[in-house]
């Protein structure tokens, strides 16, 4: 049997390559970083795109007869799909990192944002969904709704790793949880952008540690944009300056390594 999986990355890539440059959501999200507008609820936009644009390069390109007995087994899903949702991790989490940078210069502060950690448990499992999938038709569910909420997830990773690097330094994050997108739902025109009841009882703004259980949760198909506040409106005592700190030698040396 031949070797399929090296033929059907390059298809893949080129495939989502393509849509990525064609995406008008991604245009308007880098022309915000450009005028110093963006925030983070930009980047989870752009890591949702990101997903639409991977699932829809998966649809363009596996077709019936592609695949051998039309089924991904695991020695080609591990060596497209993964090689795709890893490219779209470090994207999103770049992208993210770029635009938190230029907020953190806005409030005037010279630190830098953190990179979460590669999910890979999460990313085999759902490629392990995909190899179990009997039919072609099961191989393209699998490559839709839930790869788009993974790399969605993956810039949730990025928040809550932010949020807890910026505790851990005596800030106050604040973040919060809003019903979609009316972008992506115009763009997109997908019945499942409306908002559930679940969802609704979730939304909210909340500081960092005390929002719902079930805050970071999504189920299939969720739209929720998460965002966390910009630095600087929570700010003690009379300004950035003039803050009141009350912490650990261990806080205080992290911050002074921060610039903080």
């Amino acid at each position: 049997m031949a070797d399929i999986a090296p033929a059907l990355l390059s298809d893949v890539r080129k495939a989502f390559e393509r849509n990525v440059e064609r995406n008008v959501t991604l245009r308007r999200v880098n022309n915000r970083i450009r005028d110093g507008t963006a925030t983070t609820k930009d980047a989870h936009l752009f890591a949702e795109e990101l997903g639409e644009d991977l699932a829809q390069a998966f649809r363009e390109t596996i077709k019936p007869g592609v695949l051998p007995d039309d089924r991904m087994y695991y020695n080609i899903a591990s060596r497209v799909v993964e090689p795709m949702m890893l490219e779209n991790f470090e994207l999103s989490q770049a992208k993210a990192s770029e635009i938190q940078t230029l907020v953190f210069r806005e409030a005037g502060m010279g630190i830098n944002p953190v990179k979460a950690t590669y999910p890979k448990g999460r990313v085999s499992g759902l490629i392990d969904k995909i190899t179990e999938a009997q039919t072609l038709e099961e191989i393209l569910r699998w490559l839709d709704e839930p790869l788009i909420n993974t790399t969605i997830s993956f810039y949730d990773d990025w928040l809550i790793s932010n949020a807890d690097w910026q505790r851990s330094t005596g800030m106050e994050p604040k973040i919060k949880r809003e019903l979609g997108s009316a972008e992506l739902r115009a763009s997109r025109k997908r019945s499942y952008f409306v908002p559930c009841q679940w969802c609704q009882s979730l939304a909210g703004q909340y500081d960092y540690g005390e929002q719902p259980d079930d805050f970071f949760r999504r189920h299939e198909s969720c739209r929720c944009v998460i965002t966390l506040d910009r630095p600087g409106s929570n700010r003690r005592a009379g300004g950035w300056g003039k803050m009141v700190w009350q912490a650990s030698r261990a806080v205080l040396d992290q911050r002074k390594a921060a610039g903080l």
